[in-house]
């Protein structure tokens, strides 16, 4: 869309020919280029979620002339499988300098506009440490997005006790993301116990026939019980996003 176009909407509101709301969905759709690089600064303004940026197969250059961007447009920036080293890198560059990072989620952010806080408290567990890093990169995603939470780890079914101890807990949560890897059957057994909406994330973690994750996979969207809903193997950052669409924060 160009500048003119933009002007001809803006003229049609002040002529009341179309209404600012007409006038906002025209303009949610503005598409935008930065150097070879298509950034859709406008996510956030179409969908409520901010883009996320996932940074793992992305060059140190790449990533800081994205973020440098989503920071001089004060737009809200989710950085997603961001490696220590690789933030390292870009704290060298002074236009990234309202970038913090998060060690254990592998993540970096910078929020201009805050999401309202909820009352509304999400419940996170993994089944083993091995998960460790999807919790909290569904942790830190939610609390970004205005969610309470809740994290439980090491809590799998091959010592059941671990997961009854913190059902009373799990009980004054909405929704519960449940990351597991081996068999994947921790989402099921969380849903059976506790009534609430489960969001099963397969885990990358387990041995050979484990696939890599996709054996959990086959777990969560096979499980018999009916409040059991999956995203992508290892993919916290989605899972969270999920939930916070639930609790109404795009709403």
């Amino acid at each position: 869309m160009t500048r003119e176009q933009i002007a001809e909407i803006l003229e049609s509101v002040a002529g009341k020919t179309i209404t600012p709301a007409a006038a906002l969905e025209q303009l949610a759709l503005l598409p935008f280029t930065c150097s070879g690089i298509n950034i859709d600064f406008h996510r956030e303004l179409r969908t409520l979620i901010p883009e996320a940026v996932y940074a793992r197969d992305k060059s140190t250059e790449q990533i800081a002339l994205i973020a440098s961007e989503f920071i001089r447009r004060k737009s809200n920036l989710i950085i997603t499988r961001l490696s220590a080293e690789k933030m390292e890198n870009l704290k060298q560059d002074k236009n990234l300098i309202n970038l913090q990072y998060d060690t254990d989620a592998g993540m970096a952010y910078c929020i201009f506009s805050p999401y309202p806080e909820r009352k509304k408290k999400l419940g996170i567990v993994s089944a083993g440490t091995s998960d460790y890093k999807i919790v909290k990169e569904a942790g830190l995603t939610a609390r970004l997005l205005g969610l309470q939470t809740a994290e439980f780890h090491d809590c799998g079914i091959a010592g059941l006790q671990r997961v009854l101890g913190i059902l009373p807990e799990l009980k004054d949560c909405f929704c519960i993301i449940a990351a597991a890897g081996m068999e994947g059957a921790l989402p099921a057994v969380l849903s059976g116990l506790t009534g609430r909406l489960i969001i099963g994330v397969p885990s990358s973690a387990g041995y050979g026939a484990h696939f890599s994750g996709l054996a959990p996979l086959l777990a969560v969207i096979n499980a018999c019980a009916p409040t059991v809903v999956g995203v992508n193997i290892d993919n916290g950052f989605g899972a969270a996003c999920a939930a916070a669409s639930i609790a109404g924060a795009f709403s």
